[in-house]
């Protein structure tokens, strides 16, 4: 993705509303962007301009603005094989999807910015004062966290069914363990030759393999793994059809913990409700 920032007329009255800055943006193929062309214009606030408008005066460049691992990072997505999963994604409403993928779910901290008596802000499953999107998925209630164990298992027969390399389904599953329950990756125990792997997907985040925001590598690594072990190359078991395939699973697994979430705030007639 580049970027290029253009501002227009810098001065104090900036802070009176009479300025503007478009950032242009460029997005590689397979992202959402729904627009006519593949290159967008957004005015951005006043408030979060404010950064950038000092940078220019002062001579500094934009770029230590940004966080350094952020062009890399974006750059070693696999958007193909998102793009793939959220076309293919078949097992809940699409607009859940949309909301989940972008952080709007109607949790407890979002809706009640409307209307805090009606909406309250806390976890309807556990003391948590203000529910969030990671809170809805890791609320250690019980019967709630009972679906990260279903999802592990899920996991586990859908990978090993489509001859899924050993080191990468491990990987994929202390990655998911470590960011839904907090505990570490072993990194010891992954093997030198994923281990470029391991960092990518460290600095994707973990949250983002979770919303299909894979890095580049697995699939890369799964073909070698078919490959240097005489596997046949089928199209369930390498690419995007191999990718897309894990993704799903995973966003049915988060689609029915939202629907068991909703039923302890709504009751179980509105499991459904996005």
């Amino acid at each position: 993705m580049r970027f290029h920032i253009e501002v227009i007329d810098i001065d104090a009255a900036f802070l009176e509303g009479e300025n503007e800055i478009r950032l242009f943006m460029e997005f590689p193929d397979g992202t959402e962007d729904h627009s006519s062309s593949s290159k967008r214009t957004r005015s951005i606030s006043q408030k979060r301009c404010r950064p950038w408008l000092s940078a220019l005066n002062k001579n500094i460049p934009i770029t230590t603005l940004v966080d350094d691992s952020f062009p890399t990072a974006f750059a070693d997505i696999d958007w193909q094989s998102h793009e793939r999963s959220v076309n293919t994604f078949k097992d809940g409403p699409h607009i859940f999807l949309v909301k989940f993928l972008h952080g709007w779910l109607p949790v407890g901290k979002l809706v009640s910015r409307y209307n805090p008596i009606k909406y309250p802000s806390a976890c309807p499953s556990c003391d948590e004062p203000v529910e969030d999107s990671k809170h809805f998925l890791t609320c250690p209630n019980p019967e709630r966290r009972k679906w990260h164990a279903t999802l592990t298992t899920s996991l586990r027969h859908r990978c090993e069914s489509v001859d899924t390399d050993p080191a990468l389904l491990d990987l994929l599953l202390w990655g998911l363990n470590h960011w839904l329950q907090s505990a570490p990756i072993p990194a010891h125990r992954v093997p030198e030759r994923i281990s470029h792997l391991l960092h990518s997907q460290t600095t994707i985040g973990w949250d983002n393999f979770l919303l299909g925001r894979w890095s580049k590598h697995w699939t890369t690594l799964q073909l070698q793994y078919l490959q240097r072990n005489h596997i046949e190359v089928k199209n369930k078991n390498h690419g995007l059809s191999w990718s897309s395939n894990i993704i799903r699973l995973m966003w049915d697994h988060c689609y029915k913990e939202w629907t068991t979430r909703n039923k302890a705030r709504h009751g179980k007639d509105a499991e459904d409700k996005a």
